[in-house]
């Protein structure tokens, strides 16, 4: 029900953000996992690399098959990274099984603030759009916060009534488990 809706709706939104800058459902669907259904890392991270690879091949097809606006030049580039992501993507999802949870985490930040440090020495904004990020980022900033504080989906903390759960990591979201005493 209203799971299947918030992934629809986070789903549709990053569509949206994919159509008109060539990215963002793997990112809203990874926040709304993370944040609001308090899933694993290690659980939404390979689940956002499969969207984004599915939102690629789809983006791709429709420019070559139906718009058919690519020069050869790009879809030589396409077709040389098709390789790299083919190998890259599943042996990220094996890495990703391996690693702790809190070590995935702070690779996707690490990684999260390399990329906006580089494009913003790289690449010039003009003023409207410097304030216009700034505004998106304050939006976006308070709805992670809000999602972040909804207690309708928690981590285990009993994970031993859990038998997904073990005390280093927890699989994925579930309603808080509270213990009712054994009968005597």
């Amino acid at each position: 029900g209203t799971e299947r809706m918030m992934i629809f709706l986070a789903g549709m939104l990053g569509g949206a953000m994919s159509g008109i800058v060539g990215n963002g459902i793997d990112m809203s669907v990874f926040v709304v996992m993370v944040l609001l259904f308090r899933m694993s890392e290690k659980t939404a991270t390979p689940t956002s690399v499969i969207l984004m690879a599915f939102n690629a091949m789809a983006g791709f097809a429709v420019q070559l098959m139906v718009l058919d606006d690519f020069s050869p030049t790009i879809t030589a580039w396409w077709l040389a990274a098709v390789p790299v992501v083919a190998v890259g993507a599943p042996l990220g999802a094996v890495l990703c099984s391996l690693m702790p949870r809190v070590l995935i985490a702070k690779i996707l930040i690490g990684l999260i603030l390399l990329e906006l440090v580089s494009t913003l020495v790289l690449f010039s904004f003009s003023t409207p759009v410097l304030l216009g990020a700034c505004a998106v980022l304050v939006l976006f900033s308070y709805a992670n916060f809000r999602m972040f504080n909804i207690h309708s989906y928690e981590t285990c903390e009993f994970p031993e009534l859990c038998a997904a759960c073990s005390e280093t990591d927890c699989g994925g979201p579930r309603p808080l488990v509270v213990p009712t005493p054994a009968p005597k």
